[in-house]
């Protein structure tokens, strides 16, 4: 009895000096009442998500008291402004001022699609006596026909005819009347084929010293406008240019004959 009490006290002392450890608990399994089944799982704590994405900028926060910025508004006048309005004519104010232009080159494109040489011949009849002067702008290229006048199947249209100058031209590019008239005429006598015709040409025409450029012109059917614009025209004939220039030439050969009969008689 007395060594079974040395035991005991044995025991306890032990316990004493055994520091206090958690008590184990295991969890029971879920929706599972046997314990064979039973499984221990730790959880672990997630690892810190960073604050910033990689690739994109930090995320803002809103302030007390302060409302957040605006998003950013694309710019509409600047995407206005890169937009071509594309080219455009008005018609002078002078009735009578309605021949400016020289002598014109011709080639022609007559074909299946071709506008009637009758509607050719009233759309000449129709400027010869409307007159006036017809001003383009607003050329993004030479290649772009601006119709200045139709009659049914018949329009004609101009263009800057070369691509390197074009941008130095501050008058536009214009034509008259009665230009328009002599150009389609000319272009039905030559180029009218079983009663169709489609032409084109370059003519010089002048408003003054300061003011001249190269017309490139189109007649052309419904639906050809933008072929067009690819037609290929000779250049201006050189005999081409103002009246004045062709009188400067009567005079200067009037005076070459004259010249040396007047020598004779004075001397």
């Amino acid at each position: 009895m007395v060594k079974v009490r040395a035991s005991l006290v044995s025991a306890i002392v032990a316990l004493a000096h055994v520091s206090s450890v958690t008590p184990f608990c295991v969890p029971p399994f879920p929706n599972n009442t046997n314990g064979t089944n039973t499984t221990v799982q730790t959880s672990q704590s997630p690892g810190p998500f960073p604050t910033t994405a990689l690739g994109r900028p930090p995320a803002t926060y809103d302030v007390p008291g302060r409302l957040p910025g605006p998003p950013a508004l694309a710019s509409l006048s600047s995407a206005h402004e890169l937009e071509s309005e594309g080219p455009s004519f008005y018609r002078g104010s002078q009735r009578w001022h309605k021949q400016i232009c020289g002598m014109s080159s011709f080639a022609g494109f007559t074909s299946a699609t071709s506008a009637l040489t009758a509607d050719c011949l009233a759309l000449a009849d129709d400027a010869a006596e409307a007159g006036h002067l017809w001003y383009a702008k607003g050329f993004a290229d030479n290649t772009t026909v601006l119709e200045l006048r139709n009659h049914g199947t018949c329009s004609f249209g101009i263009r800057p005819p070369y691509a390197d100058d074009m941008y130095g031209i501050v008058s536009g590019w214009y034509v008259g009347g009665v230009d328009v008239a002599e150009v389609v005429r000319t272009a039905v006598r030559d180029y009218d084929a079983g009663g169709l015709v489609g032409a084109t040409g370059v003519m010089h025409c002048t408003i003054s010293s300061a003011a001249n450029v190269d017309v490139q012109w189109a007649i052309f059917g419904p639906g050809e406008q933008a072929e067009a614009g690819w037609w290929m025209a000779p250049p201006v004939p050189s005999s081409a240019g103002t009246k004045a220039s062709v009188g400067r030439a009567v005079f200067s050969a009037v005076a070459a004959f004259w010249l040396p009969v007047l020598w004779y008689v004075v001397s």
